[in-house]
């Protein structure tokens, strides 16, 4: 205390250096505990609203075809976009194509485990994609061949059917669809038509805004893509 004294000789200086910033230092802290025991008490008494909850997922089933989310309901995390209802489930994109073999098969035979459609208007009726990819992968000539860019991706992927395709295509004119990336090359399908040969069916997008749909020989890629699908 001595040296304390030695070194604020008057009583001014020791207010100012040393009680006025000691009582300054008391009041907030305080007044701090003070503003903690305040919102304490009323928010236990439901006088100061909680913080909202963060928004809740988006029902991609009641969503609007076109719609582009990260936070479609079971698919959070993943931007996806919503091509709509297809056999009564939401089709939900990737916004890009999918790496991997884009051969069908390594032969041309039929796929018993498939329906085979008789025309491309026929193959529209057959629409579930999740099925047709589950038996592709089933099946030992096709599992590694372009199935494989969907089923590779992990749980719930799967290569589309025709009509899951051409429901994309008609939201071609949405704004959120040029970061689809589309191409206008051909795109494999999980559909298997029943003509000679048993082809596969393809897809493509065109820039002149028309759709057309070919049977492709299953063996070769011809430069064809893989556009990997989820669904609700």
């Amino acid at each position: 205390m001595v040296a304390d004294i030695n070194r604020y000789p008057s009583g001014a200086d020791m207010r100012n250096h040393i009680l006025l910033p000691l009582c300054a230092a008391m009041l907030a802290s305080l007044a701090a505990t003070a503003q903690a025991e305040f919102q304490y008490h009323h928010r236990v008494n439901g006088l100061i609203k909680a913080a909202p909850p963060p928004p809740a997922c988006v029902d991609a089933k009641t969503a609007a075809p076109g719609t582009l989310s990260d936070r479609f309901c079971s698919h959070e995390g993943m931007e996806l976009f919503n091509a709509g209802l297809v056999g009564g489930h939401a089709v939900l994109y990737g916004l890009s194509d999918d790496p991997g073999p884009t051969s069908w098969s390594p032969t041309a035979t039929d796929i018993p485990a498939l329906p085979n459609c008789s025309s491309i208007v026929d193959c529209m009726r057959f629409t579930d994609g999740q099925a047709y990819t589950a038996s592709l992968a089933a099946h030992s000539a096709t599992a590694t061949h372009a199935v494989s860019a969907c089923t590779g991706k992990g749980e719930g992927w799967y290569m589309p059917s025709l009509a899951e395709m051409v429901a994309l295509a008609d939201l071609r004119g949405h704004p959120d669809f040029a970061r689809m990336n589309a191409c206008h090359q051909g795109y494999r399908t999980s559909n298997e038509n029943g003509a000679g040969g048993s082809p596969a069916i393809i897809f493509n997008f065109y820039p002149n805004n028309y759709v057309i749909a070919n049977n492709a020989d299953k063996i070769y890629n011809h430069h064809l893509r893989v556009r990997c699908a989820r669904r609700v």
